[in-house]
């Protein structure tokens, strides 16, 4: 641990060649900023334990011990611990166990477990114990202090300074009992008093405060009777969303300014406020002045208003957003439409390479059918030759990095044909997330003519190297633009390039 930290190190207990029980502490040692090696040091345990644990004064039958981060007693005044495990010397007791978990959570604390034994008629029994336990940390590891109580040890110190404490507290208890029944009379008309003009004034700010609220929000607000359900209070943002004016709205019930097939919905509403909920309802329909509908949030809580329970509803239009919502549904339906019939394999993969898209052409174009696409990634349809540089460009276009957009690569079909597509592909959004949109053009048929074109190029120019008649291309200029060797013999040149450079 120290060669691969460079950090001081502290072992747990153990038992040292020279017959006693120690820690080990590393110490690694440096020569500038080079990493040497380390000084280790060898401490007798029972020495350390006893030059400090030997200052805690502790009664009889308590007691103080040292525990380190795994569990193991480095000192103990119980002969036989130190050296030990906790939970072996206590034979996995659940209250043991508890306070372990407890001292790797916790700096300090208190605790009730067990720790000694003590023989009762014949029978071996582990005492219960309180615990108090303060964790040292020391480099990699920590050590835990911990000391034990016999809960008649904590009290009997306190027994004789209980009793003088009660004869003095109970004189002072008659004196002021005598004094403060002398001044309660007054003080009590002073306090009611008091009371009742700060009662009215926070009355009048909080009703100052909710009114300006109130009429100044811009989510349209009805209060209205939890019993009734006729509406009390309008604010002017409910009055502009709905068309009506307060005393307009004074005349109407909840069920007034919701169309037929949303009032089920709106009456569950209020039999759950009735039972004291909080409700939400997303994307209801309300019904204008005019006739219209408008789609709102409701927000709705019940509190208690001229002391009665009233329904206290926050309403915020959210026509717009469900126009928008539509639009981008009928968007999106009619791109994928578009997509679907397109001549070119369209494919929609994740960060991750999972499909999640294919149109009809691409599966003819890979033998698979949607379903099977949508299990596959674009690895499992490249060359294995091939996947290390094109998963290199995937992932740079995914970080936004420059890469080619458009080019020549393999698929291998369901049937293992290993097929050439053109691919350009671009990043897109899809359902919210980022992800790889990619145009496939199968070119096989174009590939099959290069070759055959490449073919024929290279038998013309054989043939006409070939030839014992010396051939040669010139421009109007007289430049030669192509000669083969019999004609640089003709003229008597060593290579085709001489020629080449004449005139």
């Amino acid at each position: 641990q120290v060669l691969a930290t460079h950090q001081t190190v502290i072992s747990d207990v153990f038992m040292s060649v020279q017959g006693y029980l120690a820690v080990a502490m590393h110490v690694p040692v440096f020569k500038g900023k080079e990493f040497k090696g380390s000084i280790a040091i060898l401490i007798q345990i029972d020495k350390l334990g006893k030059q400090y644990f030997g200052k805690i004064k502790i009664r009889e039958t308590s007691n103080a011990w040292l525990l380190s981060e795994n569990g193991i007693e480095i000192f103990c005044l119980i002969k036989g611990h130190t050296g030990k495990s906790f939970l072996d010397i206590t034979h996995n007791d659940p209250s043991t166990i508890e306070l372990m978990k407890k001292l790797k959570k916790e700096n300090k604390g208190n605790a009730i477990s067990i720790h000694e034994e003590k023989s009762i008629d014949g029978q071996t029994e582990f005492i219960e114990k309180h615990i108090t336990f303060y964790r040292v940390p020391l480099g990699n590891t920590y050590w835990t202090i911990i000391i034990s109580h016999n809960e008649e040890d904590i009290y009997a110190a306190l027994d004789s300074f209980r009793n003088r404490l009660i004869l003095i507290f109970t004189f002072l208890f008659i004196v002021l009992i005598y004094y403060f029944y002398s001044l309660a009379k007054v003080r009590t008309l002073l306090n009611e008093e008091a009371k009742r003009k700060e009662t009215e004034k926070t009355l009048y700010e909080s009703e100052e405060k909710f009114r300006t609220l109130f009429e100044t929000a811009v989510e349209g607000i009805l209060i209205a009777d939890l019993k009734n359900r006729k509406f009390k209070y309008s604010n002017p943002a409910i009055c502009q969303m709905l068309g009506y004016n307060e005393v307009e709205f004074r005349q109407l019930g909840v069920e007034d300014i919701h169309p037929k097939e949303s009032l089920e919905h709106v009456r569950a509403e209020f039999e759950a406020q009735a039972k004291g909920e909080k409700t939400l309802a997303a994307g209801l329909p309300c019904l204008r002045k005019d006739g219209s509908i408008l789609y709102v949030d409701i927000n709705t809580s019940m509190a208690v208003i001229d002391g009665e329970e009233c329904n206290i509803g926050f309403f915020t239009d959210i026509t717009e957003r469900k126009k928008s919502e539509k639009d981008l549904l009928e968007s999106q339906a009619n791109i994928t439409d578009l997509v679907k019939h397109t001549p070119d394999g369209v494919l929609i993969a994740n960060t991750d390479g999972k499909h999640l898209f294919a149109n009809q052409r691409m599966c003819e174009m890979t033998g698979y059918d949607y379903e099977e696409l949508m299990n596959l990634t674009i690895r499992e349809m490249t060359p294995p030759d091939e996947l290390k540089k094109y998963q290199e460009m995937y992932d740079k276009r995914l970080k936004g990095e420059k890469v080619p957009s458009q080019y020549e690569r393999t698929l291998v079909r369901k049937d293992g044909k290993v097929i050439p597509v053109e691919l350009r592909t671009t990043t897109t959004i899809w359902n919210g997330a980022k992800c790889s949109l990619a145009f496939l053009t199968d070119i096989s048929e174009r590939k099959l003519s290069e070759e055959t074109l490449k073919q024929s190029q290279l038998k013309y120019k054989q043939l006409f190297n070939d030839d014992l008649t010396g051939n040669f291309v010139i421009s109007l200029d007289g430049t030669i633009e192509l000669c083969n060797p019999a004609m640089a013999k003709i003229f008597g040149c060593d290579s085709v390039d001489e020629l080449m450079k004449s005139n």
